[in-house]
């Protein structure tokens, strides 16, 4: 009889465990698919309704009552995405390991463990526009050459002409006419004119190294840096306000590795046992002059706990 009752009694153990395991399933799917749709395309809209303006932002999500995160990206450098001279002044100051070391598709910061750096993810990411003012004309030729893009021989030779310390354009009028790009569509190559940082959330270490790098001339960086981190304790800083605190002309090299807008950001939220988190950028329609930015879903991923 205690054996019969025992077979019963695991039968019906395994019966609920395979219950419990369906439901987490359905619950998974249904996490996964609210996470990477509704909530999603939510959180786009309100980035482009401008409703949120204090970063880094902590929500609650009443569907599936769970508190949500989103974090800037434009405050970190892309380790994909550096200049050689920024690497080699990086590498200067003990903020990364040798260029040579580095591959041109780091994806994971396990990749980066030789570098023997603490705490990477407070100053590098992956994500960003590739600047084409600031961005090494060898890349820029490998990039658009992946992409079938020729950006022409008047683009190379404007950039040359301006030499290391400033930037060749200004604005993208110009910038079509040389590049000879006016019928390409550049909506989606991540090619445009924007600074890659936003000095509002730049960590001040990281910020400090920057602007002692030597192809930006900055005088008295550190000082500088201790001003805007200090300013924008109270208030954001414009773009027109950090060429004041920088003393540089609109032409000056630095400002287009730093500006005053974030187009990058990380959003994460977990339920029960699993956590999402996904990437959020600012469409690329500079060259459409529209005055309202736009933003879409880059990336999103999923893991269980």
């Amino acid at each position: 009889m205690f054996f019969l009752v025992s077979i019963i009694f695991g039968f019906e153990m395994r019966i609920k465990t395979v219950e419990k395991k369906t439901r987490n399933l359905i619950e998974y799917e249904q996490y996964r698919n609210y996470f990477s749709n509704d909530f999603l395309n939510r959180i786009c809209e309100e980035l482009e309704s401008e409703n949120m303006t204090t970063f880094p932002y902590k929500g609650f999500d009443d569907y599936f009552q769970s508190f949500y995160y989103i974090s800037p990206l434009s405050g970190k450098l892309n380790v994909n995405f550096l200049p050689e001279s920024i690497k080699k002044h990086l590498h200067s100051v003990n903020m990364l390991c040798d260029e040579k070391f580095l591959s041109n598709n780091i994806t994971d910061f396990k990749q980066m463990f030789d570098c023997g750096i603490e705490n990477m993810e407070d100053y590098f990411s992956f994500y960003s526009f590739f600047n084409l003012n600031i961005t090494d004309a060898k890349d820029l030729k490998y990039i658009s050459n992946s992409l079938g893009l020729d950006l022409g021989d008047n683009f190379y030779r404007q950039k040359k002409l301006c030499g290391k310390n400033k930037i060749a354009y200004r604005n993208y009028d110009q910038l079509i006419l040389d590049s000879g790009i006016v019928s390409m569509d550049l909506h989606n190559t991540f090619f445009n004119l924007e600074p890659v940082l936003d000095v509002n959330y730049i960590d001040k270490k990281l910020l400090t190294v920057i602007l002692s790098c030597p192809d930006f001339s900055i005088n008295n960086p550190a000082s500088k840096a201790s001003v805007i981190c200090s300013e924008r304790n109270n208030k954001k800083i414009t773009s027109e306000r950090l060429r004041q605190i920088l003393r540089v002309n609109e032409d000056a090299l630095v400002l287009g590795f730093i500006g005053a807008k974030t187009y990058f950001y990380e959003i994460s939220m977990s339920k029960s046992d699993m956590n999402c988190s996904a990437i959020i950028c600012c469409e690329n329609n500079f060259y459409e002059k529209k005055s309202k930015l736009s933003f879409r879903i880059v990336e999103v991923k999923f893991e269980k706990k």
